[in-house]
């Protein structure tokens, strides 16, 4: 006993330090391969089961007996037959009462033998742990660096300590320690405020999603007054530090640390072209990264946020990825969602029940809202705002808000400036750099008159300008660099580094332009020389017919910023002005009529095969919205020109029929909808303060067209459905209205008003007379699917059927989406996580609860028959079986069937074609252009 006494406390991590000390599982089962539970001598009455019920269930438990030295002869009755197994630790002192004087000892022993296991789950957004448990870290901490609320470490956490959740997969713990970064705060506040503020950060959890230029933290812990906030651990560091050449400065001295060599940890950037063009290729992944937040996102399913990082700088940009691979010679580039905040788009205030990390560290620290950051990458109108504030002018809430997508372009634009001087001289660039920029006075790239602070005080050329020694310095670089691609980019910095921020380019344009930077940059492994990529001509079509993509499901990624190919740099008529992004989710209707319809249906157990694949002749990052007609037969594409224009084409290569109508206004956010001739654009008027603005076009008319109103019915717009034959449905918050191809009129649609549900979803029936909505309430009973008959011909809706839901909805901020079935007998909703079958019914009847299935990380789906739901995902094709009972019941499968690989970005839309004896199923999006898979018979 005294052996196995001395190899636990042998194998514990941190056995010097008795509050911290603990052993995992992983050390605690070697222990028991070497030591058997059968030559304990208490153990020797035990039959075979029993001590195979010891090794299977109270290993734990025997090793806390023996540690705190409880004799094992009453091992049996105490525990073996009372089922006070590893299972049920922590025990209560009620439960110990039969150790009698080592009950205590027990009881405070329980957390060394089972550490807290950290859990990473998109479901969680923090974990709350008992300050009694231990925490898992193996090592002591080690100081990577000290913020203003906390300071960040290095930790190590246990084998088997780890568990993360991915959705429709079981969890995985980590076999081996885990490395990660550890940023700590210590709460001041009364425990009641700290648990509600720990409670906000649901939201900015469900809002983040991946994007891989973004560093989403691991992990949010409150541990008694201490907040933990885990991060992948980055083996490179930050920015800063790469612009140093490998030193750390040292807070509040002139000293530095090197933290490593340059040379060593990125040995092939003494290229000078794989240097320059490593930094454009990772500041444009930081510049889609910034746009992603400021204009992809969706908080509470609303596109009148935004979100903005706040704190650009380049300490603030975590180093990650593989030198030493040619791909990727500076590493990969990444921002921490620490300092992300959402906005309202129309007055830039702050959206208070999303904080960001920092907002909800602040407040848990202290009683004050942090300030943003401030330093030389912080824009003027930052600066002023804070001396208002100090002037008394205003309390810190009540101060105009500003644009932080504004402010975060100025953040980057100096960044840029930074990276530019290390691209040409490296560290000895930077140092020149902001020895030039510094005035005596402090090292901001702008300068101004001494200006008198009141309310009405405002930024402006006559009172605030670049310093001239910036200026100087760009100009003398496009002087002296005879390469192309220095003056171009000197060109993005000068156009965003507007000291007004009206006057200041966005990240939209800045990303355009340095996805434009890259083809002048091509390196050419055997003669190290630049190259400027051919621009092929394509007029007089958006297809490509002559170029189509190889019959293979894994399609090349066309915006991979390592692919230099002649089809990513397409003609445009003005590519300044082609500012977009290639990730936007495309709220546009699941529409599911099908015209015909063949003997054979698509099986969801069957296999599909590429058939053909025709590229757009846009590159997809003009591309600002996708919609397919029902029938499958066209596509609309909005792309982002100088013009603003929809363009309508076949999605049969052998036709030439394209049509193209200009929008009246620009719009951010947009949606289409399609239903040849007519079309409907939809999102946030950019000239009109972002307000709502929607409008109808009849393709087989020159007329103008018909707007729709951005506000109306007490509500915005939040969205448009278009029928197969033009019937158009127009969403305003909780009420609709209905447009009739032809009529002037815009009747209400008689939407009840229960609970004050918001219409989340809407999608008319293959018969296109059946329109389904479905609408979502603050609570858990106030969910409900409306379906009503469209008669077109007199120009009416009726409510025919309806049904209430009951139970736990899967997201309470994502949209939804509703796809009736072929029969409109039912329907499929789908939300963040699951999905479930409704069934409206004529008149009154008990609410019907949620049956969900897993159903996650759907891009596009539609029931192309009552037996099935077609879904894209992010990498497949994928299908669930609708299985109908005796009763005329149905219920979805949780089984997912893979039909085919395909890798498509997020603003994918899919129709279900009708051939002579079976289904084609057409996929568009705007990185491959328009996909055909067939079913065989």
């Amino acid at each position: 006993m005294l052996r196995i006494q001395e190899s636990l406390g042998e194998s514990m991590h941190l056995r010097d330090s008795i509050p911290e000390k603990f052993i995992c599982k992983e050390k605690l089962d070697k222990v028991w391969l070497q030591h058997p539970v059968k030559i304990i001598p208490a153990f020797e009455n035990l039959s075979e089961n029993e001590l195979k019920a010891v090794e299977r269930r109270f290993l734990r438990v025997l090793s806390i007996l023996i540690f705190i030295g409880w004799d094992l002869v009453r091992f049996r009755p105490v525990f073996l037959r009372t089922d006070l197994d590893d299972s049920k630790l922590f025990f209560s002192k009620e439960q110990l009462q039969e150790l009698g004087l080592n009950a205590q000892a027990f009881y405070d022993s329980q957390s060394i033998f089972k550490p807290v296991v950290i859990k990473q789950s998109p479901e969680v957004s923090k974990q709350n742990i008992d300050i009694n448990h231990r925490l898992p870290f193996i090592t002591k901490p080690e100081l990577l660096g000290k913020g203003g609320f906390g300071e960040v470490t290095k930790r190590v956490i246990a084998a088997g300590c780890f568990e993360e959740t991915r959705v429709d997969e079981p969890p995985i713990s980590n076999q081996e320690a885990k490395v990660v970064a550890c940023k700590e705060f210590k709460s001041e506040r009364p425990e009641g405020d700290f648990k509600d503020e720990v409670n906000k950060l649901d939201f900015i959890k469900d809002a983040l999603i991946d994007h891989k230029n973004v560093l989403k933290h691991l992990a949010a812990i409150v541990y008694g007054n201490r907040f933990l906030i885990l991060f992948p651990f980055v083996q490179h560091f930050n920015l800063e530090i790469f612009l140093r050449a490998g030193f750390e400065p040292q807070r509040s001295t002139a000293d530095a640390k090197q933290k490593y060599s340059f040379e060593t940890k990125f040995p092939l950037l003494d290229d000078d072209l794989r240097r320059h063009r490593a930094i454009v290729e990772q500041m444009w992944g930081l510049a889609s990264a910034l746009l992603w937040l400021h204009r992809d996102l969706r908080i509470f399913s609303r596109k009148d946020r935004y979100l903005a990082h706040n704190d650009f700088k380049p300490e603030n940009i975590l180093i990650d990825g593989n030198p030493d691979d040619k791909k990727t010679p500076a590493g990969r580039w990444k921002l921490t969602d620490f300092g992300i905040s959402a906005f309202d788009k129309s007055t830039n205030a702050r959206v208070e029940e999303v904080p960001s990390l920092r907002d909800f560290t602040a407040r848990i620290t202290t009683s004050s809202r942090p300030r943003r950051g401030h330093g030389p990458y912080q824009p003027p109108e930052v600066t002023l705002k804070r001396e208002k504030i100090a002037s008394s002018l205003y309390y810190p809430d009540e101060a105009p808000d500003l644009d932080g997508r504004k402010c975060d372009a100025w953040s980057f634009a100096c960044v840029l400036c930074d990276l530019l001087a290390f691209a040409l001289d490296r560290n000895n660039g930077v140092s020149k750099l902001r020895q030039v920029k510094f005035d005596g006075q402090n090292d901001n790239f702008y300068s101004g008159d001494d200006l008198p602070i009141n309310r009405d005080t405002v930024i402006t050329t006559q009172n605030t300008w670049v310093k001239n020694a910036v200026v100087a310095w760009w100009d003398d670089i496009k002087l002296i660099r005879t390469a192309p691609w220095v003056p171009a980019y000197v060109s993005i910095v000068e156009q965003t580094m507007k000291p007004r921020p009206e006057d200041r380019k966005d990240l939209e344009f800045i990303t355009d332009r340095l996805f434009n930077l890259q083809p002048l940059l091509t390196y050419n492994e055997s003669q190290h020389q630049h190259e400027s990529a051919p621009q092929p001509e394509f007029r007089n079509s958006l297809l490509r017919p002559d170029r189509y993509s190889p019959p293979d499901s894994h399609l090349n990624d066309s915006h991979n910023p390592s692919s230099t190919s002649s089809q990513r740099i397409d003609n445009v008529s003005d590519t300044s002005d082609t500012l977009s992004n290639n990730n936007r989710t495309c709220d546009t209707p699941p529409v599911t009529t099908i015209q015909i319809t063949p003997q054979i249906l698509l099986q969801p157990n069957k296999k599909v095969h590429l058939e053909k694949a025709i590229p757009f002749a846009y590159r997809s990052s003009i591309i600002k919205a996708l919609a397919i007609e029902a029938s499958g037969m066209r596509v609309a594409i909005l792309c982002e020109t100088h013009e603003n224009r929809v363009h309508v084409l076949p999605t049969r290569e052998d036709s030439s029929s394209n049509e193209n109508r200009h929008l009246s206004r620009k719009l951010d956010s947009p949606g289409l909808c399609l239903s040849y001739p007519y079309f409907a654009a939809f999102g946030n008027d950019i000239m009109d303060q972002y307000q709502k603005h929607g409008e109808i076009h009849n393709l087989s008319n020159s007329r103008a067209p018909k707007i729709l109103k951005g506000e109306d019915l007490d509500g915005v717009l939040s969205n448009v459905v278009m029928s197969g034959t033009g019937v158009t449905v127009c969403i305003y918050d909780t009420r609709a209205r209905l447009y009739f191809p032809r009529s002037d009129t815009l009747p209400e649609l008689a939407v009840p008003q229960k609970n004050k549900a918001s219409i989340h979803a809407a999608a008319f029936s293959r018969k296109d007379s059946a329109l389904f909505l479905w609408a979502k309430g603050p609570s858990i009973a106030s969910d409900h699917v409306y379906v009503f008959s469209v008669d077109e011909s007199a120009q009416t809706a009726a409510l025919t059927k309806s049904v209430d839901l009951l139970g736990k909805e899967s997201s309470r901020f994502r949209s939804s989406a509703i796809w009736p079935s072929v029969s409109g007998d039912f329907c499929v909703i789908n939300e963040l996580l699951g999905a479930f079958i409704a069934r409206p019914t004529v008149g009154a009847r008990d609410p019907e609860k949620r049956v969900a299935v897993k159903m996650t990380n759907v891009i596009y789906g539609l029931l192309p028959n009552d037996d099935m739901v077609l879904c894209i995902r992010e990498k497949a094709l994928v299908a669930y079986s609708i299985v109908s009972s005796g009763d005329g019941e149905r219920s979805l499968s949780s089984k997912r069937n893979e039909l085919g690989k395909i890798v498509v970005g997020k603003m994918s839309v899919m129709a279900v074609q009708a051939a002579k004896d079976h289904y084609d199923i057409i996929i568009c999006c705007p990185e491959k252009g328009i996909l055909r898979f067939t079913q065989a018979p």
